[in-house]
């Protein structure tokens, strides 16, 4: 017998005294006591006819729904609605009708959610892994442990008395790590589950959680370990008078006295089940365990007995064998009809992870155009404000070659007009020393010489003027960033920085101003030292940098 089957025959064993069994009194009394009593009597017949009770489970399903209707307030009947679909949810694990039973068993938990109790679904969830295992799907049906382990621990912090089922889900993580042959793991949760219930008191679940360790330990080749622990599980059923699971306990006892040789301890357990199997009707079982115990009678040359076993096991197969074909159609019928609605689960999965896949390109490729939109506009305004400015730098050049040009033109005027200055400078020289010839009565001086000089010196004025205004035109720019820059200097030290900028020597300046050239270079000195210029930097360039 392998670990999940074993483990899930005890499953039932554990059920029949799972859900508490007391009934609300209110003003629905009468109907909540004809109900529950109706309830009992069904589920103490469930562990010994599953075809039976699974029709009665049937019927009552149809008279709690009236009675939910009738009593909307009171959560009594949608408590029980969800005990009978996970008592419908085990006989379909029986009949290893895998889809029917979690649809059974996720309506019990919306039930549990409806009524305000999530974690009353515990139980819901136990049977899930079940499902699962039975499926081999070890990993997946841990999932589903871990969610009853973690609610179980919530009822029992709300002051539920819910410590047996811990105990079982702890002995349940040890029968998941021995189906992952992990032995280290599952001994640490098999004595921690026996621990547990030990220390509660719970001798049923601490039977349970022994015989379920044994039998991975008599797998193991550790016989002797797996008898201790069946011994103490018998003695444990029979002391709180659970015959169920005296028997099963004692079938398991056999098996280990057998497997140790010791043929003759084992024949009396065998006897004793095989009455017990035959006594609750119990054909399934008693077929199984017919050729175990045949082979016991005849180790023990009980050779007539045995050949009357022999005899009722073959009219038993007889009796039962329409049976075991129809079940074995069945059973093909539910499997066909679980891999077809995982089929359709998976169709139905893989069609909707297109549609979300379709959805994540269509968003994708939207943010790409939207992107590519926003970059296409940001360099469109880019090159817009790139040739806008370029163009301005065009022209701002061109603006420039006319300026330069101007201030070459102006510059060669201003030239001219310095040549033709000095002369008349040198004119003004000369009327001088005309008048001084004339004062000493020198020959060939007349007053009408000296009168057209002075005209002329006059004319020379007029040009001075015209020079003096060419050239603020031309450093207007020049003479305004200075007077911001230095608003201390005078009109004469903007003057003379004018003339310093259009490149007159300091003896042009002080021709053009008649002025010595001393007076030129301290009226320098005087500026230099308004403008704070150190003695390394000269006056022209700084001037020329402006």
């Amino acid at each position: 017998m392998s670990v999940k089957n074993f483990f899930y025959h005890f499953v039932l064993l554990y059920l029949s005294f799972l859900i508490p069994l007391n009934a609300q009194n209110s003003g629905f009394e009468n109907d909540s006591t004809t109900f529950e009593q109706r309830f009992l009597s069904i589920d103490n017949d469930f562990k010994f006819d599953f075809a039976k009770t699974a029709k009665q489970y049937r019927a009552i399903l149809s008279t709690v729904d009236s009675l939910i209707k009738k009593h909307p307030k009171q959560t009594y009947f949608l408590r029980r609605k969800a005990d009978i679909l996970n008592k419908r949810a085990l006989v379909y694990i029986q009949e290893a009708k895998f889809t029917e039973a979690l649809e059974y068993l996720t309506e019990s938990i919306g039930i549990r959610d409806k009524y305000g109790k999530p974690n009353d679904a515990s139980s819901s969830y136990y049977l899930m892994g079940i499902v699962w295992v039975r499926q081999n799907e070890y990993e997946r049906a841990k999932t589903y442990y871990d969610s009853a382990y973690i609610m179980t621990e919530r009822n029992i912090k709300k002051g539920k008395p819910h410590h047996s089922f811990k105990a079982t889900l702890l002995n349940l993580y040890g029968s998941h790590y021995a189906n992952l042959d992990s032995i280290s793991k599952a001994e640490y949760y098999f004595k921690k589950a026996i621990n547990f219930a030990d220390s509660l008191g719970s001798k049923g679940t601490g039977a349970m959680n022994r015989i379920q360790y044994a039998e991975v330990l008599h797998d193991k080749g550790r016989l002797s370990e797996a008898l201790q622990l069946r011994e103490q599980a018998l003695r444990n059923f029979r002391d709180i008078g659970h015959k169920e699971g005296e028997m099963n306990a004692l079938s398991d006892l056999a098996i280990s006295y057998n497997a140790l040789g010791n043929h003759h301890k084992a024949l009396p357990l065998m006897q004793d089940y095989v009455d017990y199997l035959k006594k609750t009707n119990q054909k399934g079982r008693l077929m199984v365990y017919y050729s175990d115990y045949i082979k016991v009678l005849e180790k023990n040359r009980k050779f007539e007995l045995a050949f009357q076993e022999q005899k009722n096991h073959l009219t038993l197969r007889d009796s039962v064998k329409n049976a075991e074909k129809y079940k074995e159609l069945a059973d093909l019928d539910a499997k066909l009809k679980y891999e077809s609605k995982k089929a359709v689960d998976s169709l139905k999965i893989i069609s909707e992870r297109k549609l979300v896949e379709a959805e994540q390109s269509k968003k994708a490729s939207v943010r790409f155009w939207v992107v590519v939109s926003v970059l296409l506009f940001v360099l469109g305004i880019i090159a817009f404000f790139y040739f806008r400015n370029r163009q301005r730098i065009k022209e701002q050049a061109y603006q420039n070659i006319l300026l330069n040009n101007k201030v070459a033109t102006k510059t060669e005027e201003i030239n001219e007009l310095l040549t033709e200055t000095i002369q008349h400078i040198k004119s003004k020289e000369r009327i001088a020393e005309n008048l001084q010839k004339l004062s000493n009565e020198q020959e060939g001086i007349t007053l009408k010489s000296i009168i057209a000089d002075l005209k002329a010196s006059k004319a020379d004025n007029a040009k001075l003027m015209l020079i003096k205004q060419n050239i603020e035109q031309v450093n207007f720019e020049f003479i305004k960033k200075l007077k911001n820059l230095h608003p201390e200097l005078t009109k004469t030290d903007v003057e003379i920085c004018s003339l310093i900028r259009i490149g007159l020597s300091r003896k042009e300046v002080a021709n053009l101003r008649n002025t010595s050239l001393e007076a030129v270079k301290t009226s320098r000195f005087r500026i230099k030292k308004k403008l704070n210029l150190s003695s390394a930097l000269s006056l022209d360039d700084y001037i020329n940098s402006l």
